[in-house]
């Protein structure tokens, strides 16, 4: 939408919370954003400021009237309401338009639509940092501009990662001048040997001041934890310690990644100049926003997003898949998937070497050729099998889970979680764009069922009947 077409604060309103709030708070804009029917030529008056919801709806609002509303029955959380609060808020800051009386009066007159559209980012860091911080903070945003700075520098020639648990209630015995300023010390490459985000983490108080350093090592013990399916396993010990209560974690990734962590789960992460929603809830509500899915449970939706965000994080990419009956992709005359493939499908291998014999799909190639591709696709099989051991996929060790999504192919489960194929080559439709990871979950997720792609960049794009639904990349 460009400047031409946005004429008043409404129209530029509905463009914000399409275009950056709603896929931050994890709402599949399938619905219209419908406008609230004028009273007398007025709109009725805001009950709540800026966001509420029904069982069924949400408003959104100015601070003074209400003006649109959306259909969504998967509620949402408080903490995504607050979280919505700050960002509207900081949107008006910059919005074009006087709110809302005269909705044509501009106070602000943008000579460019990047401009304008890249004010609507800060205002998004701006409202972040608001709710990291439960108010105001300047310093929390200096912060979080400070690692950007980072991202793109490297130290001793490598890319540095950084960690800070932001804790408001602790208390740094430093003094806030020019010998005690964290901050200051940040941009120093002195700063760049401290914390890792894995073991290590800096604890800052409400002003960013350094309060102490934090490690998984510091009792001498590296203490058990139980495993959340809401943390990727790299960071899991470091945030399930240290991410409680009132406290954030901020995090700078070795590939220029910003992730940020509250109340023990990953929740946001800036990926290529932009903030994308990295929470459960989020995923959650994509995948619930389709019928197709209906028949998934809650249980494997949450194991599938903890793989996904082991595999993102791991950098080795994948795919995984679910669909409610592997069958089908083994049928017909023109089938998806090897029968070779399907771990389901219990015949000895003999038999199946020789059903494989008698398929169209060796033609062309000479015996030696056929038995060498046998021999290989057979033992990836007989291998395969024994490591899943016809376990359910969360019955299976997570660091295994991610290293069978993360092989050549695709791994796909039934809607019981029962693991039906790994490394699964998916022969997809002739002349499909986007590589061959992303042609291949957009094939499977059209078999009434879902499938996501991890690159190896960590980016992760998830498909509904051949619709790509949500993407954090």
């Amino acid at each position: 939408m460009n400047s031409m077409k946005i004429r008043n604060v409404k129209e530029e309103y509905k463009h914000f919370l399409v275009t950056y709030l709603l896929p931050l708070i994890g709402i599949s804009y399938n619905n219209n954003l419908m406008p609230i029917p004028e009273v007398q030529g007025e709109l009725p008056k805001a009950s709540s400021s800026y966001i509420r919801c029904t069982n069924d709806r949400i408003f959104f609002s100015t601070h003074d009237v209400d003006m649109f509303y959306l259909e969504w029955n998967h509620g949402l959380s408080g903490d995504s309401i607050a979280f919505a609060r700050e960002v509207i808020s900081a949107f008006f800051g910059v919005s074009t338009y006087s709110r809302p009386k005269n909705l044509k009066a501009a106070k602000i007159r943008y000579s460019e639509d990047f401009i304008r559209e890249a004010n609507y980012r800060l205002a998004i860091q701006k409202g972040i940092c608001d709710w990291c911080a439960g108010k105001k903070n300047e310093k929390l945003y200096a912060l979080i501009q400070a690692l950007e700075h980072w991202s793109v520098q490297t130290y001793e020639g490598n890319k540095v990662t950084f960690g800070f648990i932001y804790n408001p209630e602790a208390k740094s015995p430093l003094r806030n001048d020019d010998y005690g300023d964290w901050l200051k010390f940040l941009n120093d490459d002195y700063s760049a040997a401290f914390s890792d985000c894995i073991h290590s983490v800096i604890e800052i108080d409400e002003n960013c001041n350094l309060s102490r350093h934090l490690s998984i090592t510091e009792t001498g013990i590296i203490e058990k934890y139980r495993l959340s399916a809401r943390l990727p396993y790299r960071f899991a010990r470091i945030i399930e310690k240290y991410v409680t209560g009132s406290c954030v974690g901020i995090f700078l990734l070795k590939n220029g990644d910003i992730l940020i962590s509250k109340n023990r789960a990953v929740q946001l992460i800036k990926r290529n100049l932009r903030w994308l929603n990295l929470s459960y809830d989020t995923f959650l509500n994509m995948v619930r926003s389709r019928p197709e899915t209906a028949d998934i449970s809650e249980d494997l939706i949450e194991q599938i997003y903890a793989s996904v965000l082991d595999v993102s994080f791991a950098h080795t990419g994948g795919i995984i898949a679910v669909i409610p009956d592997i069958s089908r992709l083994i049928s017909g005359q023109d089938p998806v998937l090897n029968i070779c493939d399907n771990l389901l499908d219990n015949r000895d291998l003999r038999a199946m070497e020789m059903e494989m014999r008698k398929s169209n799909v060796y033609t062309g190639l000479s015996p030696a050729e056929i038995n060498k591709e046998l021999s290989k696709r057979l033992l990836k099989r007989k291998m395969v099998k024994y490591l899943v051991a016809e376990r359910a996929f969360p019955a299976i060790d997570r660091k295994l889970r991610a290293e069978l999504i993360s092989m050549d192919g695709a791994c796909i489960l039934d809607y019981t979680g029962r693991v039906c194929a790994v490394g699964a080559i998916i022969r997809n439709d002739s002349g499909s764009s986007g590589g061959g990871r992303n042609a291949a979950a957009k094939k499977l997720s059209k078999y009434k069922g879902l499938a996501v792609k991890v690159s190896t960049d960590g980016y992760i794009e998830l498909f509904i009947q051949g619709e790509r639904v949500y993407e954090i990349k």
